[in-house]
């Protein structure tokens, strides 16, 4: 084994026990904002900035994890008399679809390996933690168009938002969809 192998195994043995410990971390923790994460001593990054209309992405460092927030917006509350107040109430939902569709999508053997795997999720509060993919640029729109209706007719899941951008291609070269929300 050459010097350059053991270095790449002792660095796959350190990233699997640091992803063991966040998951850990975070099942106990349970956090619910970035802060709150901060603060379990897990250290984030931010992915994608201006990107998510409904959650913000961050990655867990050192990890090969991701996690998901809602993010949180001023709307006008009639029940409040009509004063602003923030919410998440989208983010959230988009979130408990996106899972709602991996867990219709696991049942087919044939898409399994191209859906992310769900680590953590709490439906109240709109968290998500999954495995982070590098972002690609061999994808193209026809590519996501063609997949949309071939997932569409074979699995009868409509995946409304898939863009080139909710793609990744994986080191041996199959597709991996990272956002099914709408």
């Amino acid at each position: 084994m050459t010097r350059q192998e053991k270095y790449r195994a002792t660095q796959r043995k350190r990233r699997a026990r640091e992803t063991r410990r966040a998951l850990r971390l975070i099942r106990k923790g349970q956090p619910e904002t970035y802060d709150e994460t901060i603060a379990l001593g897990l250290g984030l990054s931010q992915v994608g900035k201006d990107e998510g209309a409904f959650r913000a992405a961050y990655r867990i460092v050192g990890t090969t994890l991701l996690i998901k927030f809602p993010l949180q917006y001023r709307c006008r509350r009639l029940e409040t008399g009509g004063s602003e107040v923030w919410s998440d109430k989208d983010g959230k939902h988009h979130t408990r679809m996106e899972v709602k569709k991996i867990l219709a999508l696991q049942k087919f053997p044939v898409i399994r390996r191209h859906i992310p795997p769900v680590y953590y999720f709490n439906s109240r509060d709109g968290v998500l933690v999954t495995k982070y993919f590098e972002k690609s640029r061999r994808v193209r729109e026809s590519v996501s168009r063609l997949l949309g209706k071939m997932v569409k007719q074979y699995c009868g899941v409509t995946l409304g938002d898939l863009t080139p951008d909710n793609l990744r291609a994986q080191s041996n070269d199959h597709l991996v969809i990272i956002d099914l929300g709408y």
